[in-house]
């Protein structure tokens, strides 16, 4: 008999199809309807085996098929099952190494082809979501609920602290992985617009990270600095308008803690240096590009805007006006997050140019005290370093 593994592959792979007649149905890959399967491995331990059997019955009230299962736990030597004098044996699924896993599993397969398989009333005890329906469904939802319903869940589910922060981690290691991928993949840029095509505010690759770094603030709002960036708000608009509604100059993002900070993006592959040195730069110096120039000059200039006109502005999030009283502003710090010094200033480089410019920008930043400037790579080993506590290997 065949028998689908779910401890290895995928449900994604097989199907329910009906038969040419329509009076019964049955499990089979999706690339190959005549390979049939009888049910489904839900546990393969070292010497036994935990077997779903699974038949079809027409059901004369729904017109749907009725799945009967039948599990039982398999000798893999001798091939017998495993049986009580009663004539049955109770299958416990507590945890991976039982099958719980894998039980789910098959249920959800079920669940996808209802169209199909009468539930009866196994569907009015149990609900089974998909992990992607569930998402979109909290996505949508506003931030109390989502905090309402985080609350319920842990609350059920009695999780410790340490528990929690696993899952904190487990969370930030998926951001980490993606803020990799972005930083290295230019493949991953296209895939990223793809998935979030209606979400990005334009069609260049800065969007992309706006979009990133606004979607996971744990990254900038741990890391910029030693005080916490709670919250972010894009786009903000910072000053006065003129009279054709023009001339207010906008941050990439505004960060909200108990002091407001404000954000400049330009992308990882900005360069900070010219090529080739200038023939006005001193010795022992190199060339800022424009664009790093003209992006200091910017945050630069919305810095000032905003401690200006901070007072006479709203600072709205999710619709709602937030109080100044508590979220304040003094002498705004301001972030500009630029280019990648591993790739265009590497500290492995021998070459005297590299120390040139690495003691630069160096020399720049310390000296810049209304700004910290960071690299896309400087931002990243920051985060890894606050998930994993150590620096990542390359």
């Amino acid at each position: 008999m065949n028998y689908f593994d779910l401890t290895k592959n995928s449900i994604d792979d097989i199907a329910i199809y009906c038969t040419n007649d329509e009076v019964n149905c049955f499990v089979s890959e999706v690339n190959n309807k005549g390979f049939i399967y009888n049910g489904f491995i839900l546990s393969d331990k070292i010497q036994v085996q935990t077997i779903c059997n699974i038949n079809f019955y027409p059901s004369s009230k729904s017109g749907k098929y009725i799945p009967r299962l039948e599990f039982k736990i398999i000798n893999k030597k001798t091939g017998e099952e495993k049986t009580t004098n009663k004539g049955f044996v109770r299958i416990s699924f507590t945890n991976s190494e039982d099958g719980h896993e894998e039980f789910w599993k098959m249920i959800a397969f079920l669940y996808r082809f209802k169209d199909l398989v009468d539930l009866g009333e196994f569907e009015n005890s149990f609900k089974v979501v998909s992990s992607e329906a569930y998402i979109l469904q909290f996505k949508d939802k506003t931030e109390a609920d989502k905090i309402k319903d985080l609350r319920e869940l842990l609350k059920q589910a009695a999780l410790d602290e340490k528990s929690l922060l696993l899952i904190l981690n487990d969370t930030r290691k998926e951001d980490l992985k993606m803020f990799l991928e972005l930083l290295s993949k230019e493949k991953s840029l296209e895939k990223y617009r793809t998935t979030y095509e209606t979400e990005l505010t334009g069609p260049g690759i800065e969007a992309i990270w706006h979009h990133f770094l606004k979607l996971h603030p744990w990254i900038l709002g741990m890391n910029a600095s030693l005080k916490f960036i709670r919250d972010f708000t894009d786009e903000a608009n910072l000053g006065i308008a003129d009279t054709t509604g023009k001339g207010s100059p906008k941050a990439d993002l505004l960060g909200i803690a108990d002091y407001t900070s404000l954000i400049e993006l330009k992308t990882p592959n900005t360069k900070i240096f010219t090529d080739a040195k200038k023939s006005t730069a001193r010795t022992n110096t190199w060339s800022f590009t424009d664009d790093f120039l003209d992006g200091v000059s910017q945050a630069l200039g919305q810095k000032s805007t905003w401690d200006v006109y901070h007072k006479s502005k709203d600072i709205v999030k999710e619709g709602k006006v937030l109080n100044q009283d508590r979220i304040r502003t003094v002498d705004a710090r301001t972030i500009f997050l630029i280019g990648n010094k591993k790739i265009e200033m590497p500290e492995d480089s021998v070459e005297k140019d590299i120390f040139i410019k690495r003691d630069t920008f160096e020399l720049f930043r310390r000296n810049n005290r209304n700004l910290e400037i960071l690299t896309y790579d400087e931002l990243y080993e920051r985060s890894y370093f606050s998930v994993y506590g150590k620096l990542p290997e390359n």
